[in-house]
């Protein structure tokens, strides 16, 4: 089983049962680092430390969950330039039921 990620041991610690939860309902594994060509483009509308999280996510999923509005919820350039659906945790159980 994966681990939980530190990020979510160190903010929400209550969502680490949820978290494994969700593990064992959805196939994910842990992608390597971008290269630097996959992370410029990310780079021009996103803050560089996160860069990485969206190239890498845009490349395998075109999905990414996350509690960080400041950088990616609140900001709708991000979801549109990236292509991706940006969710937030609480908005995932509708989306995985009208998936099916």
């Amino acid at each position: 089983m994966e681990e939980p990620p530190s990020s979510l041991l160190g903010k929400a610690p209550r969502a680490v049962e949820a978290f494994e939860e969700l593990m064992t309902l959805v196939s994910a594994k842990i992608e390597t680092d971008p290269s630097p060509s996959q992370l410029q483009p990310a780079a021009s509308y996103i803050n560089l430390k996160d860069a990485p999280i969206v190239a890498a996510v845009n490349a395998k999923s075109g999905f990414l969950v996350t509690l960080d509005h400041k950088h990616f919820i609140a900001d709708p350039q991000v979801a549109q330039k990236s292509g991706l659906n940006i969710l937030t945790p609480d908005e995932l159980p509708a989306l995985l039921r009208s998936e099916g």
